[in-house]
Order: structure tokens, then sequence, then C-alpha cells
């Protein structure tokens, strides 16, 4: 039986989700079990209350039964939260009275073939969501004031692309670049794939074009090494030249992009002067190469093992075109490339196979060794031991992540991988999303990355930053903290808990210290929930009276 709170009715939205859940909950006669007279409640049911026309008939249910709160049971608040209270608010339902029961991962996804224990699981879970959702106050969004501008951390092709896009739609960007010229790593490299074009040349233009846009702002040889505030107003302290500079922007852009790793210890690497990087060979190759005509190249070179068991991705269209470029200078040029197999999106594989480039597949557990004058090697596809003579061995290094990038994902507060890269939350959920509102990162910061990828990324978060930045204020939902200052004893234990700095300690009238929640920067975590000792400190979005009621339903269902 469900005992209410509070007056109000309450529409429940069950969905079909196709295949989903009604083939394993019954709800049919889950309907008949919430249903009743006693219970100011509505029951309905559809396929796909997600869908248009499921969204449409929703918003219509609301306004012709005059609804005071909605509980959509279906999939997870993760995934339909947003859509589901922007569909119940535009039919007049206070966001924070939508409430999601997951049916489709608590019940359906883990109780296949138990009809009858799915469908009472998924009454509990209904019940639980009609207590919280007829409990809960009616909020209000939160509002901030926006300042419009960006800051643009790095100043390669990532960062020169979103500085440009952002600049053309009229938003000031400050970008802030380590070095004392712009281009980041395309100014070492010789061509780019797939027009072959001159890549210093091509860095060259795109950063004059960006630094001259009246709407941008260049700091070159600077980094950032503070930063606080929020979405719509970061503050940022940035190192520049040897003074402290201080920069207020309303979005952040991570573009610090990545290091080529420099092989110490492989392949003869730093002891023979005949063996270098493909990075060191780009440079080689715009000079000119000489006398050299015997090259032999090794793939994966540090990478896909246990210290990077990751695929740089990038390093074999950099092979395969550089060995295109050798023989467009030495014709006669013979090129062996040593691979553990390339991947399916390397561009001119066949172009270089059919100019003559020959290709052995090399296994890890024997990898190729260098000597003096030869290189040895066993080719797994024919099953003989090759050894090659060689003018010069060009090993291909992977990408790996600045010590400055996981650094900045401190300060930023958001979170990067094992090996130093910014770690997305779910890449079809959420692509391109980080936890802090108003940061975004792009091209190799995140993960190795093409020049194509990196401007297509770029594009992306410049529009992102242009939508959010589009208003004078930003409203984002109460899911906030808020402290009893009564109750309140000044311990400091929420303060401290606090991963981002939502909580402050300050002096009250009597002069005794409070806490207080920036509600622009709270997540609504509930850590400092847990760790008060008086509980003056409680979520406004879930009370303990919608918790304890939420439990007796559940319990007694």
């Amino acid at each position: 039986m469900i005992s209410i709170g509070t007056t109000g009715r309450v529409g429940i939205f069950l969905c079909e989700c196709g295949e989903e859940i009604a083939p394993v909950v019954d709800l049919t006669k889950l309907s008949a079990k919430i249903g009743g007279a006693d219970m100011p409640v509505s029951v309905h049911v559809t396929r796909y209350w997600c869908s248009g026309a499921g969204r449409r008939l929703l918003a219509s249910t609301i306004e012709k039964e005059g609804l005071d709160a909605v509980v959509v049971a279906g999939c997870s608040e993760r995934m339909l939260g947003p859509l589901m209270r922007d569909t119940a608010e535009r039919a007049g339902v206070n966001r924070n009275r939508t409430v999601l029961a997951n049916l489709r991962e608590h019940c359906a996804n883990v109780h296949v073939g138990k009809r009858a224990a799915a469908t009472a699981k998924a009454l509990r879970l209904v019940r639980a969501g009609v207590e919280k959702a007829l409990r809960a106050e009616k909020l209000e969004p939160i509002v901030s004031d926006v300042s419009r501008s960006v800051a643009v951390i790095g100043g390669g092709i990532s960062g020169l692309t979103v500085a440009r896009s952002l600049a053309a739609r009229d938003i000031p960007v400050t970008l802030i670049e380590r070095d004392a010229e712009l281009g980041g790593t395309l100014r070492s490299i010789n061509r780019l794939f797939p027009s072959y074009c001159n890549s210093a040349e091509y860095a060259g233009q795109v950063a004059a074009e960006a630094s001259g846009d009246p709407n941008v702002e260049v700091w070159t040889s600077s980094r950032v090494t503070g930063v606080a505030g929020h979405a719509g107003d970061f503050r940022l302290t940035v190192e520049s030249e040897g003074s402290t500079r201080e920069l207020s922007v309303g979005c952040v852009v991570l573009a610090t992009g990545a290091d080529v790793l420099v092989p110490y210890g492989l392949f003869e690497y730093d002891d023979n002067t005949k063996v270098v990087t493909q990075l060191e060979f780009e440079a080689m190759l715009r000079e000119g190469l000489g006398t050299v005509k015997r090259i032999v190249m090794i793939q994966c070179v540090g990478s896909r093992n246990e210290e990077r068991p990751y695929c740089s991705r990038v390093c074999c269209t950099a092979t395969v075109k550089n060995t295109i470029t050798v023989l467009e200078q030495v014709p006669n040029a013979e090129i062996t490339v040593l691979t553990r197999g390339f991947a399916q999106y390397v561009g001119d594989l066949d172009r270089a196979r059919s100019a003559g480039v020959t290709f052995l597949r090399y296994d890890p557990e024997r990898p190729p060794e260098v000597g003096v004058e030869t290189v040895e090697v066993f080719d797994v596809i024919s099953s003989v031991e090759v050894a090659i003579r060689y003018d010069l061995v060009v090993l291909a290094t992977p990408l790996v992540a600045y010590d400055e990038t996981v650094e900045l994902a401190g300060l930023l507060g958001v979170p990067s991988d094992r090996h130093g890269f910014i770690a997305e939350p779910h890449t079809k959920l959420r692509p391109g999303k980080f936890a802090p509102r108003g940061v975004f990162v792009v091209g190799s910061a995140h993960w190795p990355a093409t020049v194509t990828e990196c401007q297509s990324q770029a594009y992306s978060a410049a529009a992102r930053a242009a939508e959010l930045l589009s208003s004078d204020v930003i409203e984002r939902e109460p899911v906030v903290a808020v402290v009893d200052e009564l109750t309140c004893r000044g311990c400091g234990e929420c303060a401290e808990a606090c991963a981002h700095d939502a909580v402050v300690m300050r002096d009250s009238d009597d002069g005794m210290k409070t806490a207080s929640v920036d509600t622009v920067r709270c997540v609504g975590c509930g850590v400092c929930t847990q760790v008060c000792p008086s509980s003056a400190v409680t979520l406004r979005h879930l009370t303990p009276g919608q918790l304890l009621a939420m439990v007796s339903a559940t319990v007694g269902a």
C-alpha cells in the first residue's frame, strides 16, 4: 500500500521498451497492483515513452489529468532522465517531481526467465518512485551569470581550430600555449596524410589565421597553474613569461595534445646513430635523405606491450605515408617495414606495396634485432629468418600523454586514465562530455588522434561551447546539498570531504564557523551528507523523508 505524503496526483508511465521489458515483466499485472481507488495514481502503458509519439502522449496525459508528479518506469535516469523531465516540465510538472524507475537494467536484464520475481521487484521500484515523486519539493533551476569568453589551453591544430571556430562566432578566445610558437607537433612533420601537403606550412597558415583574428588573444610561453570557479565563470591563473596573469572565462577547452615517445633502450636507439624515430625521420625527409637508400622501419616500438597496451593509431599511417615520400625522393630506395599487422583504416597501404615496399610481420615474442649493419627478423608469414642490410632504421613510437595534461586534468576536475589521457565517461551515452560543465577536451589530449579527428573534435567542442555561452545566464538542475545553519557545528568535515570544492567554511554572525554550499559547483553527490556528524547537510533533491518513505514502500510491497 502506498502512503501518500503530500497532496497531488501522480501519473505512472510503464514502458514496454520494445522487446526489453515486456517479455520479462508482466506489465498488465503490474498495472493492476499499482492502481486502486484509494491511491491518487493513474497508470499508462506504451511501447516507447522516449519516442516522439510517446513523449507527446505523456505530455497530453499530464495536461488532461492535471498530474502533479510523474514516474516513468522504463530506462535509467542516466540515459533518459533529462529528456523525460523536459517533457513533463513543458506539460506543467516541476522537474524535481519527475522520477525514473529503472525496470530495464534492474528487472528485465537481470531476471530473465523469472517473470514473477521481476514483476514483484518492478512493483517495489515503482512504489518507491511514487513516494519519492510526491514528497519531492518543487525546485527551480539554479541560475548563474556567464562570462562570454573561452580559454583554449594548447596551440596545436586542435586548439587553433577551436579558436578559429569560436572567433568566427564572435566569441572572444584566449589561446594559451606553453611553447614560444603556435602549431604544435605539426611544425615537426614533413607532410600530412592524405593530402601530402607541407605540414609546417599548413600549421603556420592556420596559426596565422587564428592569431590574426581580432577575437583571439594569444599567450605563448604560458602555463595554467590554477583553476577556480565553475561553468560560466572560470578563473584561471596563468604563468606567462615570468609573470602571473589572471583570466576569467565562461568555458575552458583542453587541447594540450600528446608527446611522441622517445624509445631509449629499444632497438639500439641512442647507441646507434643510424637508428631514429619516425618524428626525427620527418625532419630528414624535409632536408633530403642524401645517400640513404636502404631503410628498415619497425612498428609498435614501445606500444602494444604491458606498459602501454594501447595502439597509438597514427603510427601506421605515418609510416606508410613516409615510405611513399621516400620513393618520390629516392625512386630506387629499398624499404622494408616490419609490422605486427596494420589496422584497416591505414591509408595508402596498397599504394606502398605497389611501389615496391616490402612488408614483413614479426612476432612480439621474437622482436627484430638491430645489429651494426643488418636487422634480423623472423617473418611469421613465410616462417623464414631474414637479415636485412640497412642505411637507416626508423622506429615508429606511440603518442604518450604530457605530464602537463594530467596536472591540468586535476585542476579542472576531469578524469584521466592510467596512461595520462583524459578519460571520457561513456563514449556512446555522453560523447565529448566530461564531469564539470563548461570543460571540453579535444584532440590527442583525449587519445591519440589524426589531424582530421582533432579538427572534427575541435569543431564539435566549439559548437557546444558556443551553445553554452549563447545566453547571459546558465541554468542547471537543482541537484545540490543544503546546510541547516542552526544545526551545523562548524567542524569542517564536509568541506574536507568535498572533491569539488563546493563547500566552504564561513564566519557566522555569532563568530562560529558555518558550512556553506556553492550551488553552482555542487554536483549533488551526497558525500558531505555522509560525513556530517550533526546531520546538518541534506540533499534538496533527495531528503531523508523521501528516503525513508521509499524504503518503507519497498519493504512493504
